[in-house]
């Protein structure tokens, strides 16, 4: 009877334990949660162009679709940094270093090519590298894309897979 009890005493301090030691472990700051829940946020949507680019250029996509969804994510990112380089910004004036210089996106979605005049030294941030991510990969789209239509082409496509547009007489006149 009296192990019993005991046994039922130290079962009742094992659950008042369990219960009671969220209320005494120590908050994350705001700030942090903040930020890593927008740099999640940045990959999610970086994640989900890749996804796109891959579904357009494996034709599970038309490419209505796929301009619309990839201009959504893009305006997306785009505001998903914003708010980063803006918490950036305002961490380090609230800790009393100098305010660090702000990066400005671009209005539009489709002015991204003007990200390459983006500095690459050691102070470039992690914006500097997505912005010159985001131009790299709309340059390679222009360079590998239709003549005709725009669309994604593969190096070894003789014809346009959307408009059917000969490639190779293409570049044959391009290198004359």
């Amino acid at each position: 009877m009296v192990g019993a009890a005991i046994g039922a005493f130290l079962l009742l301090l094992v659950v008042a334990y369990l219960i009671a030691r969220p209320l005494f472990a120590p908050e994350a700051p705001a700030e942090e949660t903040e930020e890593s829940k927008l740099v999640e946020e940045k990959e999610r949507l970086l994640t989900d162009i890749r996804e796109l680019d891959m579904d357009f250029a494996t034709g599970k996509l038309t490419e209505e679709d796929y301009q619309r969804l990839r201009a959504r994510s893009m305006a997306q990112a785009a505001v998903a940094l914003q708010a980063i380089a803006e918490s950036a910004d305002a961490e380090q004036a609230a800790s009393g270093a100098q305010a660090a210089e702000v990066h400005k996106l671009p209005d539009r979605v489709e002015d991204t090519a003007d990200a390459e005049d983006v500095e690459s030294g050691p102070d470039a941030g992690p914006d500097d590298e997505i912005e010159r991510e985001i131009a790299e990969r709309k340059r390679a789209m222009q360079e590998h894309g239709c003549p005709g239509c725009g669309a994604v082409i593969e190096t070894d496509d003789r014809f346009c897979r959307k408009c059917g547009t000969p490639l190779a007489s293409v570049e044959a006149e391009g290198v004359s």
